[in-house]
């Protein structure tokens, strides 16, 4: 059971990472910023981030029980953070020098934190698609888990990005509108 799980979920990350990086030629060509969200680097790992959620959630479940399922369960997210990393080094290096290049120090620094934030939030999704699991099992059955209430707002720059809310899943929801207020007569 744990060489399927590794075969279905760490083997498969380093499988689709080879897969995008020969498809996207990423050794010696970086993704456009503008273009990076909508690439393979970010569609492919949506793909298959349900699946192996589900079996992560069967790895987490167990991994208190013996060691080889913990072992399993730091497989799978090295693997992760490692394809991760190499996916993305090469447009993120090559995008912030260009910035640095254009805008100077001071205006790559305002637009470069800008773009890491939008990356870091758009990174920070897709891993809680990928190793948090939504439900837990315990007694062989599905139990849900209390998620907790809290909303963050992100920080952003005003009128370089628009304002998004991370929910508690990380995802993000556009922010709400301002009610319109009465006057008081």
């Amino acid at each position: 059971a744990l060489f399927l799980i590794r075969e279905a979920v760490a083997d498969r990350i380093n499988q689709t990472t080879k897969d995008v990086t020969d498809a996207l030629n990423l050794k010696r060509d970086p993704i456009g910023a503008d273009k990076l969200e909508a690439s393979l680097v970010y569609t492919r790992f949506h793909g298959i981030s349900s699946r192996s959620n589900a079996l992560i959630g069967i790895v987490k479940a167990r991994a208190d029980r013996t060691e080889q399922y913990q072992d399993l369960l730091t497989m799978c997210r090295n693997a992760y953070c490692g394809s991760r990393e190499s996916l993305l080094r090469l447009t993120v290096r090559s995008h912030l020098d260009k910035l640095r290049e254009r805008h100077g120090l001071v205006g790559m620094t305002r637009l470069a934190s800008v773009f890491l934030i939008r990356l870091c939030t758009i990174e920070t999704s897709l891993y809680l698609d990928f190793l948090e699991t939504k439900k837990r099992w315990s007694n062989g059955r599905r139990d849900e888990m209390k998620k907790p209430k809290k909303v963050e707002t992100m920080p952003m720059i005003p009128h370089l990005m628009p304002q998004y809310q991370l929910q508690e899943d990380g995802r993000r929801r556009p922010p709400l509108q301002a009610l319109p207020t009465q006057r008081s007569r």
